[in-house]
Order: structure tokens, then C-alpha cells, then sequence
């Protein structure tokens, strides 16, 4: 999900690959004049780059990517994206393919600010899943410090059979298994991505910042 500029962006996020994972957009802001294009380059420097980013207001804003067998995560994953924080709310998923049935934890992957039951940082992000049902897992980068206001490109590697290794702009984080094992298996389900909102008891958390950029892949990315 690029987030670039299209007809129907105010409600709609267009997935311009050949997966047609086009996405629903409730409440987020598309601004035409900001953001990364595909080569990395921001809009706000460059001259005729079609561009563009959401922001998310932090109160009701999300955008849903619905179930689709391409979004499944079994052996090697990899997310990247561009983000700047407004505010930082504790455990609060930026993005997360999980279960939105209450009781029924079946998260496939997820990544969040960090806070409160894992005993993080706010300012740290967090990726997480579940297996067997109800058994979690979370890794969390440690002392990273997020800043707000601060335009951050992050990548998250979990290669098959190992724990999870966090990016930002480029650099590894420090970071550790703060629940179960993180090197477990990932575990698909049947469940939409939603980007910028909890799910089940977490849906008032809401992301209040922008994103931009936003990829998901089956292969663990390199650093650089």
C-alpha cells in the first residue's frame, strides 16, 4: 500500500501490486501535498512526485485491509513503513492481522507502541503474535526513544524458525523476547489487516500520526 495519490484515495488506499489488496479508509485523513513515493523520496522536497500519506487522528480513524490469502504470514515475514507519531499511546497497533471476535486470540502478526502489561517503554514498538490460540508472543526494541513529530522509516524481519529484528531508518534496534518465544512459528488466520486501530478489548486505542508506504512481504528483508 503505497498511499499514493488516486481518484478515490479519501476512501480508499490502492494497492497498486498485482494483489488487489485495495483497502477501506474510515475517518483517515489523505494528504496529496506530503509524503514518501516509491524510491524513497519525500514529496515535501521534490518537484513533481505524485505522492501522499494518511494521517490518523488518534480518536476514530483506520483503515482495513479485508482477508486475502497474499496477506498470510507462515515462515519468513517482513513489513515496512514510514511513520511519524503525534502522540504515543501505550500498546497501540500501527498494524495487526488479527482476531476481532472477542476470546478469540488468533493474531498472525503485529506490530505496536510498547507499554504497560509488557512492562516497555511507550516510545519502543513492539511486534507480536499468537500460536496454539492463546499462547502470545512480543518482541520489543529496548531504549529506542521515539521521538514525536520525527519522520521514521521502520522495517520489521522475522525470519523463519528466529526471533524478530526492528529497523529504524535503517539502524537495528536493541531489543528482546519480553513474552514467550519469539523464535516460534508464525500462525496464519482469516482475518483482515487493520491499519491504525486495536482490535477486540484495544479498539478505543486508536494511532494518532501518519503512515506512509506500507508493505508486507514473505521474505525476510536484508538491512540495507
Amino acid at each position: 500500500l503505497p498511499f499514493e495519490q488516486h481518484p478515490l484515495a479519501d476512501t480508499e488506499a490502492k494497492d497498486f501490486s498485482n494483489y488487489n489488496n485495495t483497502a477501506r479508509v474510515f475517518g483517515a485523513t489523505f494528504n496529496r501535498t506530503s509524503g514518501i513515493n516509491h524510491t524513497g523520496v519525500s514529496q515535501d522536497v521534490a518537484v513533481n512526485i505524485s505522492g501522499g500519506l494518511y494521517s490518523f487522528d488518534g480518536s476514530n480513524d483506520y483503515i482495513e485491509v479485508l482477508n486475502n490469502d497474499t496477506l498470510d504470514a507462515l515462515g519468513d515475514f517482513s513489513a515496512d513503513f514510514w511513520v511519524t507519531f503525534n502522540q504515543f499511546i501505550n500498546q497501540t497497533p500501527l498494524i495487526a492481522r488479527s482476531s476481532d471476535t472477542l476470546n478469540v486470540n488468533i493474531t498472525n502478526y503485529g506490530i505496536r507502541t510498547g507499554g504497560n502489561a509488557t512492562g516497555t517503554s511507550i516510545t519502543d514498538l513492539e511486534f507480536f503474535f499468537d500460536t496454539g490460540g492463546d499462547t502470545h508472543h512480543v518482541y520489543s526494541t529496548s531504549g529506542s526513544q521515539l521521538q514525536t513529530h520525527t519522520l521514521y522509516h521502520v522495517a520489521v524481519v522475522k525470519p523463519y524458525g528466529q526471533s524478530p529484528h526492528i529497523y529504524f531508518n535503517g539502524l537495528l534496534q536493541n531489543g528482546t523476547c519480553v513474552i514467550g518465544a519469539c523464535s516460534s512459528l508464525l500462525e496464519e488466520n482469516n482475518e483482515s489487516v487493520i491499519i491504525g486501530r486495536g482490535f477486540i478489548d484495544n479498539r478505543q486505542k486508536h494511532f494518532n500520526g501518519t503512515l506512509d508506504e506500507i508493505r508486507i512481504y514473505d521474505v525476510p528483508l536484508a538491512q540495507e
